[in-house]
Order: C-alpha cells, then structure tokens, then sequence
C-alpha cells in the first residue's frame, strides 16, 4: 500500500512539473504585473501555478476549478502523447535489426495502448515479417483474453471447448514463456469446472506440451503442472515429501508412522494460511494426546519472518523450510499453486483430504480418532 501511495506521489510530481512548464510558456506571452507587486491576482498566470494568488473566496473558487481543468487537461494530454510515442517506439524497434528480447519488449509495449480489436491485425504484421514468436506473444495475448471472458460468461460445456482449442493452439509451436503463463491459465479455468478427471485430463496434456519447450523456466512449469496431476490424483494414495525442518535437521517421516497427519503448505505472508492457524492450535490440543500431528511446509521468502512468527505464535509443530534457504521440493512436486493447501493424512499413510480446512477438519480428525474427550 506504501508503494501505491510513493508512485501516485511521484506521478503527481511529475505532472505538476509538465503542467508548470506549460503554463510557463503561456505566462511568457503575457505582460508581466507592475513592478513591485506581491502575490498575484486571481486574473494572472503564475509560471508557478501551485502559488495560490490573492483575491476573494468567490475569486479563489474559480483559481481552484480553473486549475483542475488545466491539470485534467495536461494530463489527458501526456496521455495520448505517452500513447503515440510507445507505439511509433515499438513500431521502430520492431523494423529494426532487434534481439528476440528488445522484440519481446517492443511487442508488449505495443501491447498496452493498442485497441484490443488490432492485435489480430498486428500479430498478422509480425508473421509477415518474419517473426513468427514475437506473433505468438500478441496470439497468446488474445487466448488470455478469451479465457478471461469465458470464467464470467460461459456454460461449462462452451468453456471446455474453448479449452480444447486453446491446448491446440499451444500445441502448435515449441512453447515459449508467454504460452507456459497460458497453460497456467487453462489449468485455472478448467479446476472451476469442477470435474476433477477432466482436469486431470488437461494438466497431463498442458504438463506434456511444455515438457517439449527447451526454455528452462517453461520446463520447471511443466514440472509443477505435472504435480498438479499428482496431487490431484493424491487421495487414497501414500504422499512422499521431502525437506528440511526449520531447526534444521532433515525431516524424518518415520516419526509419523502411525498418527493422523495434517501436512499444511503456507507462509507468513499469505492471509488465509494465518487465519488458519487458530483453528489448527485448536484442533491439535484436543487431538494431539489421541495421534494427530501436524507438519508445515513453509513457501516464505526468507527465514526470518517464519522464525518469529512460529517463535511469537508459540506454534507447537514442525515446520519445513529447506534445504537451504528455500522452500522444499515437496511443494513443486505436488504442484502447489495456491495456499493454504492441507492433506491430512491417516493413520496408514494415505490422504484422505486434499481440503482439510476449517470445521472439515475437525469432522475428519472426529472420524478418524474418535470424539475428542477434551471441551473444545
């Protein structure tokens, strides 16, 4: 929020500074006021025209209003200029001699001030030249958008098949960065249908169309949509994880054999994973003497916060953070995109939940060990 406010600070500057300037010029064409004279009138135009004149509140109203307009003025006018100037830039970049990234920049900036109806047009222009990826750059531009409307707009049965033709065109080319961003948004769309063997359907093809990228970072997405398909695939099954504790030895998971276990991936800063916890203290005092454990996985950024809050919230379980300075492996490896995400596990190893929140938890905990003897 700090930042917000920094930025709108500084853009306030920047056009009280284009506005001064342009008033400046227009004050020079004026005759200056008599020699000797203080403040200004209402009637004259300071080069400074934040300096409030003298004059009567009636006088001062009109300033105030008259200086607004001039400012709402200014403004829409760096606006369009800002606009013109990006896109004869991008243009001028793109008929150059540019690397792929000064064209990726070039395209993106092209991007944010043309009209969306010119994007076909424009990716038209960019094949014709010859640059056949920079085109798929506005094309998945496009896809993004169909997908947008499709979450607000779209019966199920509509929003599969745009899906299908949206992993077609995927399909279609060695995948780049902006097609692995796509791909994380089919999988976005398609896990609100709320048909879990279709979903799992698409993962595994969105996971088998990135794998064929030689982009790293479009390979390590494929690697955490492939372990969107495992946990989703995860209940009545063993889960395998992996790390380091936060105190720092390795975490042993022969020490759970046995109980009922919540696994919680989560950080700090993540809302929701907070307002969790006093429900999981809760449940962990009136199950724990029964065999309930609980083991986080941490996604922090940095050690330091997670050591004061678990230090300061008085947490009484494990939490994983590691190796080193990072988070565990397990959290790709299950394909965690959003958190809080718990699986509880039971007694014999294998996930019952992939959703144990809230009072569901507390239903599964009652099922599984038997009614708490403790008052909750």
């Amino acid at each position: 929020m700090k930042s917000f406010w920094v930025k709108r600070s500084l853009l306030g500057a920047v056009l009280a500074v284009a506005m001064a300037w342009s008033l400046a010029a227009e004050g020079k064409e004026r005759k200056a006021t008599s020699a000797g004279a203080g403040k200004q009138d209402v009637g004259e135009v300071s080069k400074d025209f934040l300096v409030v004149p003298e004059g009567s509140p009636q006088e001062l109203v009109k300033y105030a209003k008259d200086i607004e307009q001039r400012v709402n003025r200014e403004i829409e006018r760096l606006r369009d200029g800002l606009k013109r100037s990006s896109i004869e830039a991008a243009d001028k970049i793109l008929a150059g001699d540019c690397s792929h990234e000064e064209g990726t920049f070039a395209v993106q900036l092209k991007l944010k001030y043309i009209e969306p109806r010119e994007r076909a047009a424009f990716a038209e222009q960019l094949k014709e030249a010859g640059k056949d990826k920079l085109a798929r750059i506005v094309l998945t531009t496009e896809w993004r958008e169909k997908l947008r409307m499709a979450m607000r707009r779209m019966k199920p049965e509509k929003k599969k098949e745009l899906i299908q033709d949206a992993i077609k065109y995927l399909a279609e080319a060695p995948p780049e960065q902006p097609d692995a961003s796509l791909a994380q948004m089919i999988g976005y769309v398609v896990e609100r249908l709320g048909d879990q063997d279709y979903t799992v359907k698409t993962y595994q093809s969105l996971a088998e169309i990135l794998e064929q990228s030689e982009d790293p970072n479009v390979q390590a997405v494929a690697k955490k949509l492939a372990g969107v398909v495992r946990r989703l695939t995860l209940v009545g099954n063993q889960v395998e994880l992996e790390g380091v504790l936060l105190a720092g030895e390795p975490l042993d998971m022969s020490k759970y054999e046995g109980k009922v276990v919540l696994i919680d991936f989560w950080a700090t800063w993540c809302g929701p994973c907070v307002g969790e916890v006093p429900n999981m203290k809760k449940n962990y005092e009136l199950y724990h003497d029964k065999g309930f454990e609980i083991l986080g996985f941490s996604l922090d950024r940095s050690r330091e916060p997670l050591e004061k809050f678990v230090k300061e919230r008085e947490i009484p379980w494990q939490i994983v953070y590691g190796p080193g300075n990072a988070r565990s492996p397990s959290v790709e490896y299950y394909g965690i995109m959003s958190i809080p995400t718990m699986f509880l596990v039971d007694k014999d190893g294998k996930v019952v939940s992939t959703a144990a929140r809230g009072a569901k938890l507390n239903q599964l905990l009652e099922e599984l060990l038997g009614p708490s003897e403790k008052k909750e």
